[in-house]
């Protein structure tokens, strides 16, 4: 068991995790049970790291590791925020990734500007973590931290932060509805240059492919791997979120060609899909039918909504 011994500072998100080192000084990122997001994030985050890892995606290690009730006590900011105060973070296990620099002098960034995506040595792989986002259906966006070790090389893009994957706590997939309400952003890096090398179906592989036919007995064996205490168990049971994942599978190239065909419009140089891809005034009708079907839902009409000015 990897034993945490010192704190080092706060960091940014909204699961307010912390910067720590274990007793062999490895830093590691630690997010902590009772987090201000949901009791499930650790649970989320060991699973889609570990299941990420196995089909070659750029991740960082992690591992459950310990934090003493004693530490808590002494470290007066190992603490989590609510909007009703502050309390000391739990002990015990939690969830820790390892930090993705050598040492805290290694040059870590969340943002490229455009130019510099060419300097990045495994952009290809944001097209694998698509795929694996829209299996998993991560319901934030992609989540990435770009890592030089040395000012002479190039950058490595590492994924981060998979706690939002499987619905966050809620442990139900509802591709139907959500592909035509809002594929955009969900599970997809904000800036679509990053989806340049996407030409084929050949250009998410080899990805994809582990992906389609990964081992049930891997799938299962991580799941059963995860602390019971992580997740509330009324929301589901990882045996049955095991056995959708692997029902998935098959389905995740119709989820990508879903997001393909959105407004969003990402895969620019995919020609194969320019010729299916729906015109923009037939996206914008099916656009406005989705809207409509809600209203009706709600009693309201497109136009009782426009002339109220509730969309103002």
């Amino acid at each position: 068991m990897i034993e945490i011994v010192r704190h080092i500072k706060r960091m940014r998100g909204g699961s307010q995790p912390h910067l720590m080192s274990d007793s062999e000084s490895r830093l590691w990122v630690v997010k902590f049970a009772n987090n201000a997001q949901h009791k499930s994030i650790l649970a989320n985050e060991l699973l889609a790291s570990r299941l990420a890892a196995s089909v070659g995606l750029k991740v960082p290690d992690c591992a459950v590791v310990r934090v003493s009730k004693q530490l808590i006590r002494e470290t007066p900011d190992l603490v989590t925020e609510f909007r009703t105060g502050a309390v000391p973070c739990s002990s015990g296990y939690q969830f820790g990734s390892r930090y993705v620099g050598c040492d805290l002098l290694t040059p870590v960034r969340d943002y490229l500007n455009v130019e510099e995506f060419d300097e990045v040595e495994n952009l290809n792989q944001f097209a694998g973590v698509l795929a694996f986002d829209k299996w998993a259906e991560n319901a934030d966006g992609r989540q990435v931290l770009f890592v030089r070790k040395d000012l002479t090389k190039l950058y490595t893009a590492v994924f981060i932060d998979f706690g939002y994957c499987f619905q966050l706590g809620e442990w139900r997939f509802e591709d139907a509805w959500r592909a035509s309400w809002s594929p955009t952003m969900r599970g997809a890096y904000p800036r679509d240059e990053v989806y340049s090398k996407v030409i084929t179906w050949e250009s998410f592989d080899p990805w994809l492919t582990r992906l389609e036919h990964l081992d049930p007995s891997l799938v299962e064996g991580f799941a059963e791997a995860i602390p019971k205490d992580w997740y509330d168990r009324r929301n589901g049971d990882l045996k049955e979120l095991a056995r959708t994942l692997l029902e998935r599978r098959s389905r995740v190239r119709g989820f990508i060609q879903d997001f393909a065909r959105s407004r969003r419009t990402a895969f620019v140089n995919w020609s194969e899909l320019a010729s299916t891809r729906r015109p923009v005034r037939e996206r914008q009708q099916s656009g406005t039918r989705v809207l409509s079907s809600l209203l009706l839902l709600l009693g309201l009409t497109v136009s009782h909504v426009l002339t109220s000015g509730c969309l103002q």
